[in-house]
């Protein structure tokens, strides 16, 4: 079998590239260039400029190679921005994310749209006043409040939304509990995060882990000498922090933002983070309806999970409301979800709650109220910010509070304001709400709330491509045997662990392909299995036939990212990623992560694989030369798409001896390899 892999010529990219695969450096303008040999993310803006380098290098499945500049030191990003704006005689505006109606919707024109700058606004514009608060933020007329629940979260902790210069190496500062903070005016030391009072009477703080990076970097303002009109702003996309660069110009309809504002309206930071995550996306419009998982890692990098609250047991609910209340002291990021349609959440309901809407979970409390007896209460908030609160029991200037002492209040820091902040009991938290985001910095591998140590943490990125290792689920296992496969070896149980276990989580996230919204591109349902595979080699359709998996993140979803935590005797396992339907294209990253450094994992899919004997019995040829015939020479013109393929020589009669030789003739750089030869797989 020879396999050939037909290669793109160029493409355009973000500043900041996607994944990278292998790179050679040299010192540039700005800093180091890395040349580099990239798979192209999906949702590249085709309109965005890179200096790129002629040519292609044939490599592979969509190989492209490119130049791309890699900012070392955190100043670099600074500096990049900089040159940017030098030189400029007025303000600096991006030209990749231009003021015109594109940028807004790319299914339809918007009318009357004016950007104006922060200056344009107020007289006294500023990225922050007194800091960073979850009452800072205010939903507009656009349905991201996925996201704006989730930067309500993160607001908590102040260093994580932006980093005060105190040094040349600022530390990132470690989780405090989640605990209700005061509502403004409140006196705010900037440099460092306030401790927060726990509603908790005697609290036992845990510290969680360190992030490794702030969403807005430090030295940026929207006034003073060396204003620009130009912003950075970082995210987390695909395994690595990429750095957003946008100019200042908001969207308005008659002198007002159109979307997310902040309470003060000389405070501007949340509607250009805001713009910033639109651009990374194509436009404000990409960003409408989504997970808050996905903007909680989007936003700190850590690990996401999702808990379904309908179709939970009592006993579920009980151990959950304990995993929450840990997981609150132990500084997660939490938010909430109603069932619904998103594009209908325009008005709350009778109980004053909004239908397909996201909020933020602000509190966790356990109290004691005379004649009620123990009460667990959740606090919630609306990105709204207005009066569609909570108007069941508990709800602000309910009666029930009469029986709660002052003193709890005070910890509770309780305010009867139309602010969309509200508490609620657990139990109609639960009947209300249809699913709960928690992220933390890492694992919670006993699931008792509490971010563990993380001893390792393995990250592999792979591909599944049609035709080759795109099998899809268990329904046809002669295609399952074809996905791509990971040799899972546990060398030792946990230390201390009574069954002699060592405890993994596996996490699986698709390519993201929100950018391709407007193609109608949609998240594929993903999902994975686990199998026992003593021999270590890879697993083929008799073993999946004989054996059922072990543990699994199933039911498919599609969601963006999957992950299960299990318990493993030491041995070796298979891990098998998949998507529900065969013939899927993506990318994704597969990461494990253990308490200790005692396990280890690498693909089993060895380079220029063949086709088995099984895969001919499911699957037509993509093209031949029709029919065997005794000429000397035969041809074919085909046209391919990028990606790999077998050309397959034959004889018509069986065991016949002869020389041949193959050539193929492209107008684009390309690779044809001789695979090797099994008699009989």
């Amino acid at each position: 079998m020879l396999r050939t892999g037909l290669c793109t010529d160029r493409t355009k990219v973000f500043p900041v590239a996607p994944i990278t695969r292998r790179c050679k450096e040299r010192k540039g303008k700005y800093g180091v260039v890395q040349e580099t040999i990239r798979f192209p993310s999906y949702g590249l803006d085709p309109r965005s400029r890179v200096a790129e380098e002629n040519g292609t290098t044939p490599v592979g499945r969509h190989s492209i190679r490119s130049l791309r500049i890699r900012w070392i030191l955190p100043d670099d990003d600074r500096e990049k921005l900089l040159a940017l704006t030098r030189g400029l005689r007025g303000l600096y505006e991006d030209p990749d994310f231009r003021a015109r109606s594109e940028s807004i919707s790319y299914s339809r024109k918007m009318k009357n749209i004016v950007w104006k700058r922060p200056k344009e606004l107020t007289p006294s514009p500023r990225l922050f006043v007194a800091g960073v608060s979850r009452t800072d933020i205010v939903q507009g007329n656009l349905g991201d409040c996925w996201f704006l629940s989730s930067c309500a979260a993160l607001a908590r902790e102040e260093a994580l939304v932006y980093r005060v210069r105190t040094d040349p190496d600022p530390r990132s500062p470690e989780f405090l509990p989640l605990g209700p903070t005061p509502t403004r005016p409140r006196p705010r030391p900037r440099p460092q995060p306030r401790p927060r009072p726990d509603p908790d009477p005697d609290p036992t703080p845990t510290h969680g882990a360190r992030s490794s990076s702030s969403v807005i970097p430090p030295d940026q303002d929207l006034t003073g000498p060396n204003y620009k009109g130009a912003l950075y702003v970082r995210f987390w996309q695909f395994g690595q922090w990429v750095t957003v660069y946008i100019d200042d110009r908001l969207p308005t309809l008659h002198g007002k933002l159109i979307f997310a504002r902040c309470t003060d309206k000389n405070e501007f930071w949340i509607p250009l983070v805001e713009k910033a995550y639109a651009k990374i996306h194509g436009c404000y419009e990409a960003i409408e309806g989504g997970q808050a998982m996905d903007a909680l890692v989007d936003l700190t990098g850590g690990l996401a999970e999702c808990y379904q609250l309908s179709e939970s047991s009592l006993d579920q609910r009980a151990n959950l409301f304990k995993r929450l209340y840990k997981s609150a002291i132990s500084g997660a990021f939490i938010t909430c979800s109603r069932k619904g349609d998103w594009t209908q959440a325009t008005k709350a309901d009778a109980m004053g709650l909004v239908g397909g809407h996201a909020y933020t979970v602000t509190g966790i409390a356990k109290i004691n109220a005379s004649r009620l007896g123990h009460v667990n209460l959740v606090r919630v908030r609306n990105p709204w910010a207005n009066s569609a609160e909570w108007k069941g029991p508990w709800c602000d200037g309910d009666e029930n509070w009469r029986y709660v002492d002052e003193s709890t209040k005070r910890k509770l820091d309780l305010q009867h304001q139309a602010d969309g902040e509200f508490w609620i009991t657990y139990e109609d938290f639960c009947l209300e709400f249809e699913e709960v985001s928690m992220c933390t910095m890492g694992p919670d591998f006993d699931s008792d709330g509490i971010v563990d140590r993380i001893g390792q943490v393995k990250a592999i990125h792979g591909a599944w491509r049609k035709g080759d290792n795109a099998g899809g689920s268990r329904n046809d296992l002669v295609r399952f045997a074809t996905n791509p496969q990971y040799l899972l070896t546990i060398t030792e149980p946990d230390d201390y662990d009574p069954n002699g276990e060592c405890s993994v989580l596996v996490s699986l996230m698709q390519e993201y392909r929100r950018q391709q919204r407007s193609l109608g591109v949609k998240m594929l349902q993903i999902g994975f299995m686990v199998y026992e595979n003593p021999s270590g080699g890879r697993l083929g359709v008799g073993h999946f036939r004989r054996h059922s998996p072990i543990a699994s993140a199933t039911p498919y979803v599609n969601h963006r990212e999957v992950n299960a935590r299990m318990e493993l005797e030491p041995g070796r396992y298979t891990v098998v990623p998949s998507t529900y339907r065969p013939g899927c294209d993506s990318g994704y990253i597969l990461r494990v992560y253990g308490g200790t450094s005692n396990f280890q994992i690498k693909s089993t899919e060895e380079p220029g694989r063949r086709i088995s004997e099984d895969y001919f019995q499911y699957h037509y040829e993509t093209g031949s030369y029709g029919a065997f015939i005794n000429y000397r020479e035969i041809y074919r013109r085909l046209e391919l798409k990028p990606g790999h393929y077998v050309i397959v020589p034959a004889t018509f009669m069986p065991d016949c001896e002869a020389g041949f030789m193959i050539r193929v003739y492209a107008a684009k750089p390309f690779q044809l390899t001789l695979l090797p030869h099994h008699p009989r797989l």
